[in-house]
């Protein structure tokens, strides 16, 4: 509990992965990119049966908010830096997704519904994209009650930074409001993810009924566009980004700051106090992307190599393996020189997307080939705020 920092409320998932083929995605009408709900009907029902018997399926420990929480926890080291509630069935596969949490050091502090089954999410892979087809199942039966219970409340009061994904707002916004209403009386930091277009389309109520705790509110450009078009802001991403930020606060205590993604090219950051673009180039189009245990292998592979390369900080030159030339001196290039206090920088550029970085000490963030890691320092460890490309 001492070292708890982190602390993430979603929906915990088992994912069925598999390659398929086009004849698939049409059969169940499925595009490319899609992160859709099953179908309510029973539409979707047999998807994840006939995954298993037509395709080599991979079972993994996943959904959003868990598996950005695992992230964390492998970048933060010790063991019980982070936290995750959220609701799975007493059944085998709650069980391996609790083994699978604690395994990589995570507090996993799930309620367990007795009758209904753990989620699962269809993962399908084609052409270098791919659709995730959610059935929530027990995930979507979370309860203000557990949040109220003694354990949870002792873990809340614990963490510093509360992170959830949007797509808790179709199971418990009372959870949520209760999260930022203690967040904005303790000024800690609430970051949320807008996470898929349908929740602004059908969930924007909810949303807009915890927008006033958010501190972070991170998106792509497609779920900003479609914020935009319901909060009748029009679909230009900046101007989404810039409204988003100067939305009511409850907290005083730091301005919003808007996270928007935009692929290989540039992202884009605002804030009420101030605006700001990436200046840096885009990257050139990658492996496909997923929040799961396979994506997170690949970061991993990533960060190692990282690791043995001289990489500079984007704010000192381009996210190359030297910084560009300048006729200043040595002394003040050096990334420790140029890295303002978190209360200025805030966020730092990179290749990629943001990776917002807040402790006592500077900030620092290391681009690498379209994706920004951060910098490992013994005497000042700081606490990540997001990880990784949408």
């Amino acid at each position: 509990m001492s070292n708890l920092r982190i602390m993430g409320f979603g929906n915990p998932l088992l994912d069925i992965s598999a390659n398929v083929s086009q004849a698939t995605m049409d059969e169940w009408g499925v595009k490319p990119g899609d992160i859709i709900l099953a179908d309510e009907g029973g539409k979707h029902k047999p998807l994840y049966g006939k995954l298993t018997k037509d395709y080599a399926v991979e079972y993994i420990a996943g959904g959003a908010t868990q598996n950005s929480i695992r992230v964390a926890q492998w970048v933060m080291g010790k063991p019980g830096s982070t936290a995750f509630v959220g609701c799975v069935g007493k059944d085998q596969f709650g069980d391996k997704l609790e083994q699978a949490a604690r395994g990589d050091g995570v507090n996993a502090a799930y309620m367990k519904h007795p009758e209904t089954p753990t989620g699962t999410c269809a993962v399908l892979v084609k052409g270098g994209e791919r659709s995730l087809v959610a059935n929530l199942s027990a995930a979507n039966c979370y309860e203000i009650s557990h949040y109220e219970t003694a354990e949870i409340q002792e873990l809340v009061t614990a963490a510093n930074i509360v992170y959830c994904a949007g797509f808790f707002l179709t199971v418990s916004p009372p959870t949520m409001i209760a999260l930022g209403k203690h967040v904005a009386e303790k000024h800690k930091t609430f970051c949320l993810n807008l996470s898929a277009p349908f929740i602004c389309q059908f969930f924007k109520d909810p949303l807009l009924s915890v927008m006033p705790y958010v501190d972070f509110l991170f998106g792509n450009e497609s779920e900003a566009a479609e914020f935009g078009k319901a909060m009748g802001w029009g679909e230009e991403l900046d101007v989404v980004a810039l409204k988003a930020a100067a939305m009511p606060k409850e907290s005083g205590s730091r301005p919003r700051v808007v996270v928007f993604t935009q692929g290989k090219t540039r992202p884009s950051w605002r804030s009420a106090a101030a605006s700001r673009s990436s200046t840096s180039t885009s990257c050139p189009r990658r492996r496909w992307w997923t929040r799961t245990a396979r994506a997170m292998r690949s970061w991993e592979a990533s960060w190692r190599s990282c690791r043995r390369r001289p990489i500079w900080p984007s704010a000192c030159g381009p996210a190359t393996g030297r910084p560009a030339k300048s006729s200043r001196s040595r002394a003040a290039r050096s990334p420790r020189a140029r890295a303002p206090s978190p209360d200025r920088a805030g966020l730092r550029r990179g290749s990629f997307c943001y990776i917002a970085l807040r402790r006592r000490g500077a900030t620092t963030v290391r681009p690498w080939n379209g994706r920004c890691f951060p910098l490992r320092e013994r005497r000042n460890p700081y606490l990540p705020m997001h990880f990784g490309p949408r």
